[in-house]
């Protein structure tokens, strides 16, 4: 089970899943420190740490070839891009899909690793001159080193996870516009939103799930119950 956020649901799980000791196991992942240790109060959550160089290596090599051989300049390459993903599993996942559906050759290798360097930063200057139109340019990143090359002279900007108020603020504009929300579903949804951990996407995801439904009590507390799972299949 990936990512129970509130311990109402993991209670709400236990009917599905029964204690028979029938020798079966379940993992269960959660953000949230308090829902592991209510899961098994008896035993201690594992706690995982960022993957070292070789591990990202390893666990790319692995996603792509299989047990296929390969030519050891893709090798250099690939511990090139994987250092850039800050030790996250989910990211080095998420390029090995991209390798796999693509041919595995040095000149395609190549190109990707420039899109995650500063290289990629000076590669887009000639498509963005500085004309001073006035126009401006937003560019993100999850590598400092590149935020900082894009522009010496000003500080990057490091945004923070969202405060409760802030969170229920953004699904509010996101779902009511400016109509006002009805105080019963303001309720639901600060709860719902607290579950977000504060991060905008998950809250963004849940209130185009709102839009498209009816603004009723009985949705919203279907939602309340079920906000992890729906935030875990986004495919985002």
């Amino acid at each position: 089970m990936d990512v129970v956020w509130t311990r109402g649901a993991r209670n709400d799980l236990k009917t599905a899943f029964p204690k028979n000791n029938n020798g079966s196991r379940i993992l269960l992942t959660s953000r949230n420190r308090e829902v592991a240790v209510h899961a098994i109060p008896y035993s201690l959550p594992h706690f995982p740490c960022f993957l070292n160089n070789d591990e990202n290596w390893e666990l790319l090599e692995k996603k792509v070839f299989r047990k296929e051989s390969y030519p050891p300049e893709l090798e250099v390459l690939g511990k090139k891009i994987t250092k850039e993903c800050c030790g996250l599993p989910l990211a080095i996942v998420m390029i090995a899909r991209l390798f796999m559906k693509k041919e595995k050759t040095y000149k395609w290798w190549e190109k990707v690793a420039k899109l995650w360097t500063r290289g990629a930063r000076n590669d887009h200057e000639m498509a963005f001159p500085k004309n001073n139109n006035g126009s401006g340019i937003l560019l993100t990143s999850r590598n400092r080193e590149v935020a900082v090359h894009a522009n010496p002279y000003c500080l990057p900007h490091f945004p923070c996870f969202l405060n409760n108020d802030e969170s229920w603020e953004l699904l509010e504009k996101k779902v009511f516009r400016k109509k006002s929300c009805p105080p019963k579903l303001e309720v639901l949804g600060k709860q719902i939103v607290k579950e977000c951990c504060g991060l905008p996407l998950a809250i963004v995801f849940i209130a185009g799930l709102f839009m498209k439904n009816e603004k009723t009590c009985k949705w919203w507390e279907k939602m309340a119950k079920s906000v992890s799972s729906n935030v875990a299949s986004d495919p985002k």
